[in-house]
């Protein structure tokens, strides 16, 4: 088959599918061509544009032009529905594909009495009294790669001889999960974000560097890549050290001790960990600072002779709890050989993750809270490894600008073709959604900016919410910049509101809105609710919203966290300091202002202004779900009115480049 000819099969495909839109096969030809010249592709596509059914015609042609076997990677498991669904659609039988998904929603046996980390469960183990477990309370879908076949009757048995590749060891008693992981004949893998970013995940099953140069990698959602940061940090606080103490005493008491363990060895893990709290204690707050802050990330307050000694002390002081913790494991997996009732967990396994993290030199300890942290600062650290895939291509409907992606991402010396379906194919994109289908409102009259905020702006916007709220037909969606705002401004609303805190989940709000109900969704800015998550008539797949208010631009908070991150990421970057131009007295005091104010400018658009375009535009992507619906878009800050913000929100019209 010939390049030329893959996409007129592609379009027969997609023949008389009522979802297929205009730009489909021009986007998927536009990426084919840049990949074939090895080129990363960012494609920027607007929710309901396609971009999972553009992003399979291009692996398509990837599998039958080059043989090329592929990764789509995710940020949570319910993004992989569309691909399941779309591959059953429109390439059964042309395109194989297989996942790599956590124990919980893999195996068809799973209890919760087995943690996702054991090696081992009760069915394998040989308990007869094991029940199928479709649905525990803790999964949000279901299985579905194998839940329809349990449906119809297949055995534990019928699974593996389906699933389980054939030399897989120990070939008398496989893991569905294990064997799962190790599947890799699939023209498309689909997966969790660490499968690709994550060294020791990625090593676990098999994704070397040479598979990954050889394979083609699309990740959606691709924007979140930055904040898949956090899946490598940890957190060891106080508190917790204290509530595991109190555990190991009750279970040595309740004589669960390990086989391997002296009673002298039992006894003294408690007094390790009193040591370890001790230890922790020591460099809380060590500068005496008395100031109150609610779970901040403050590096300033441990010097880097602090962080040297304490990562010196945390490396050699605790390997007795490392073993331990091993011996716990072997422990949990001998009772439940025994098919004992008890429950064994392991209370030493966060501790130890922690202490295993400390010697990662991709993440630096802060004080946090009433504890410390370990953060990954810079994302170049774990964003290399896409720089390693064969090929690679990038898709959101709310992406970063390739700038950014270059400096901050550490992609630089990569040629980008970006892809921004809303504005390079806009003649085809309005036919279908339509420009008037998001009335856009300036209300240049509030803003949240610090320095003019006071009581009297939580009131204003509530009552701006009330009356625009009160000329629409359904719900409205508003995004305040924090937890604290949104609180302020609910005080003074008159409308019904349902107010998202940390533990708010989209299920919740679902609920509460019911069909036909009106209410005020009071949300935040890079919350649960902005980003991943439909608002729509399970009846009709309409939006169930057709106002959202942006209640003040989303900026960060510049403060110390802000600051070290911004150095270490533009000093990786080469950038020259504003007290390194000082020193240079080679610059007249003219020249040292403007590079100082270039340094500026950069640092604001790299930390501050680029991740609020990408909230503010994940907000607004909340209300239109389909053709069909309509919404009011009120942009609720005076800073809204310049070029810039214009520009990034389409607000300002440029000509056309369709082809």
């Amino acid at each position: 088959m010939s390049k030329s000819e893959s996409l007129v099969l592609a379009s027969d495909d997609l023949a008389g599918a009522m979802s297929t839109r205009p730009w489909q096969i021009k986007v998927a030809d536009r990426a084919i061509k840049a990949l074939d010249q090895d080129k990363v592709v960012i494609l920027d596509a607007p929710t309901g544009s396609g971009k999972t059914l553009i992003a399979l015609l291009v692996a398509r042609h990837r599998i039958n032009n080059y043989e090329q076997k592929g990764f789509v990677a995710v940020r949570t498991v319910n993004e992989i529905f569309p691909y399941d669904r779309d591959i059953a659609r429109f390439f059964r039988g042309k395109i194989s594909y297989s996942y790599l998904l956590g124990k919980s929603r893999t195996c068809p046996y799973y209890q919760s009495s087995d943690d996702g980390h054991d090696a081992l469960c009760r069915a394998c183990l040989g308990d007869d009294e094991v029940q199928q477990t479709l649905t525990p309370p803790r999964r949000k879908v279901d299985a579905w790669l194998i839940k329809n076949l349990i449906d119809s009757g297949l055995t534990f048995s019928d699974l593996q001889k389906k699933y389980v590749v054939q030399d897989l060891e120990p070939p008398d008693n496989p893991c569905l999960y294990f064997s799962l992981k190790e599947q890799h004949t699939a023209d498309l893998t689909l997966l969790t974000y660490p499968y690709i970013l994550s060294l020791p995940v990625r090593k676990s099953v098999g994704i070397d560097e040479e598979r990954l140069a050889s394979s083609f990698v699309f990740v959606d959602e691709a924007h979140s890549l930055e904040n898949a940061s956090s899946m490598f940090e940890e957190e060891l606080q106080l508190e917790d050290i204290y509530k595991v103490k109190s555990s190991l005493i009750r279970m040595i008491e309740e004589g669960f001790v390990p086989p391997h363990c002296t009673p002298q060895m039992a006894k003294a893990i408690p007094n390790t960990v009193d040591a370890l709290a001790e230890l922790v204690s020591r460099y809380l707050n060590p500068s005496g600072k008395t100031a109150h802050r609610e779970k901040g990330r403050f590096r300033a307050e441990l010097t880097e002779l602090d962080v040297t000694l304490l990562k010196q002390d945390l490396n050699a002081g605790f390997g007795n709890l490392r073993r331990y913790s091993e011996e716990m494991g072997s422990l949990r997996a001998y009772m439940m050989k025994l098919k004992s009732k008890a429950s064994v967990s392991d209370p030493l396994f966060n501790i130890v993750k922690f202490l295993d993290a400390v010697g990662d030199e991709k993440l630096e300890l802060f004080s946090q809270g009433r504890g410390l942290a370990l953060k990954l600062v810079d994302p170049s650290k774990i964003l290399w490894v896409l720089r390693r895939a064969g090929n690679l291509m990038l898709m959101s409907g709310t992406m970063q600008d390739s700038e950014y992606i270059k400096k901050v991402w550490g992609l630089s010396g990569s040629d980008i073709e970006v892809i921004r379906l809303d504005l390079d194919y806009r003649d085809d994109y309005e036919k279908v959604f339509p420009r008037g289908n998001k009335h856009f409102v300036l209300d240049s009259n509030s803003t949240s900016r610090y320095a003019e905020r006071s009581s009297s702006t939580w009131i204003q916007y509530a009552e701006m919410i009330d009356r625009y709220f009160s000329e629409m037909k359904k719900s409205a969606l508003v995004c305040g910049p924090s937890y604290k705002i949104a609180k302020e401004i609910s005080e003074h609303l008159k409308a019904p509101y349902i107010l998202e805190d940390r533990t708010t989940s989209h299920a919740d709000v679902l609920a509460k809105m019911g069909v036909g109900t009106r209410m005020v969704i009071l949300s935040v800015a890079n919350g649960k609710l902005m980003e991943g998550v439909e608002f729509v008539d399970y009846r009709d797949g309409s939006s169930m919203i057709d106002m959202v208010m942006i209640a003040g631009i989303p900026y960060g908070v510049p403060d110390e966290y802000y600051e070290y991150r911004a150095e270490t990421i533009m000093g990786r970057m080469k950038f020259r300091f504003p007290q390194q131009i000082d020193l240079d007295q080679k610059l007249s005091p003219e020249q040292k202002t403007s590079l100082k104010q270039f340094y500026n400018f950069k640092k604001f658009s790299y930390f501050l202004k680029g991740p609020a375009i990408v909230t503010v535009r994940q907000a607004i992507g909340r209300a239109i779900r389909n053709p069909g619906d309509r919404a009011t878009i009120i942009l609720a800050d005076s800073r809204f009115n310049e070029a810039g913000w214009k520009n990034e929100l389409g607000l300002i019209r440029k000509s056309s480049s369709s082809s």
